[in-house]
């Protein structure tokens, strides 16, 4: 069954690249099964659909989606999570004790809010780097944000250099050998671990996922 929907508003943005003739004043969206089939004046396009919901009471701004090119998806900020803004290196240390949500809420809370102030298509760059772990987090954000209707590319998180320190190698060599043992899955890492990229193979969805390697394991 065909679904239609039309969307009205006071003015409608169809191609910002074309100034004051890209938008339709009094304009509405026809929307037939996902896909835009027409715009023009609601008093134009109405009569065309009289089947179709409509959506918006003629005072609205319609535009076109806004893409977030750069979202962690985190769902709440550090700041909610009682981390004070500060100095990256400092925030290193802070960001460590930050409760981890289960990535089922983050995503849903993070396509949720985005959806709601204009964004139709955001970019997760994963901070979810710890190995097999990792990897099972991304899938679970990545089916809930499909679930939501939001577009999604989506970059893992993956490094390979170290998260103590810069030049982790040397630093390590300096540490009492008790803390050494323990400092050394922070430093050294297996680059093969990492080499598979996640795939949406198995998901239903055209969603474009990108992989990224700052590579880790």
């Amino acid at each position: 069954m065909t679904e239609t929907i039309i969307m009205r508003g006071a003015y409608a943005i169809t191609d910002p690249r074309l100034g004051a003739s890209g938008v339709i004043p009094a304009g509405a969206v026809v929307i037939m099964d996902g896909t835009v089939r027409e715009t023009g004046p609601f008093a134009a396009v109405a009569p065309k659909y009289p089947a179709a919901g409509i959506i918006g009471d003629g005072t609205q701004l319609l535009m076109p989606g806004l893409v977030d090119a750069h979202s962690h998806g985190r769902g709440l900020s550090p700041i909610q999570k009682g981390v004070r803004n500060d100095f990256l290196e400092n925030a290193l240390f802070d960001w460590a004790y930050m409760p981890i949500l289960p990535p089922e809420l983050t995503a849903a809370m993070c396509a949720l809010r985005h959806l709601r102030s204009g964004c139709t298509l955001l970019h997760h760059n994963g901070f979810d780097d710890d190995g097999v772990e990792g990897a099972r987090r991304a899938h679970i954000a990545i089916r809930t944000y499909l679930s939501t209707g939001i577009r999604l590319a989506f970059s893992p998180g993956v490094r390979d250099e170290s998260k103590l320190a810069m030049g982790g190698e040397e630093f390590i060599e300096t540490l009492p050998p008790d803390l050494r043992i323990g400092a050394r899955p922070f430093v050294f890492f297996t680059r093969r671990c990492w080499r598979t990229p996640i795939s949406a193979s198995s998901m239903s969805s055209t969603i474009p996922i990108t992989t990224r390697t700052r590579g880790y394991c």
